[in-house]
């Protein structure tokens, strides 16, 4: 058969000047398929994007937990030692201990009597 096509003349159509009219009716169908299609694009944009920031906002609270319970337990902690450091046993053994005091006898107290302000104030 490609035998037979080298015998058939060919015509040679210069279509360079030629334009092709477009309807209005085409046109407005291009145009709704376009506007469609740039919606669709759009709104498949925003809902990523939407998501993406569910995601980050969810991450964003996972950390604030996280981060509210460390302090919590810090917390704890800070005022477990806050009532150890401030006991009174743990001063009295501190002060026999490293300051080497003893309670006094109590024939070595002496009571000193303080005027009272209101009286002294008359006077």
């Amino acid at each position: 058969m490609s035998g037979l096509n080298k015998y058939i003349p060919r015509k040679r159509i210069d279509n360079r000047g030629l334009q092709r009219s477009r309807s209005r009716r085409t046109m407005q169908r291009f145009t709704l398929v376009f506007l469609l299609g740039c919606l669709l694009v759009l709104g498949m944009h925003f809902s990523g994007w939407v998501r993406w920031r569910q995601q980050e906002m969810a991450l964003r609270e996972y950390r604030s937990t996280q981060r509210l319970e460390e302090l919590l337990e810090k917390r704890k902690y800070l005022v477990m030692l806050l009532s150890r450091l401030t006991a009174p046993e743990r001063a009295a053994r501190a002060a026999r201990g490293q300051l080497e005091m003893i309670l006094p006898e109590r024939a070595s107290i002496h009571y000193v009597r303080l005027p009272d302000p209101a009286t002294e104030a008359e006077q």
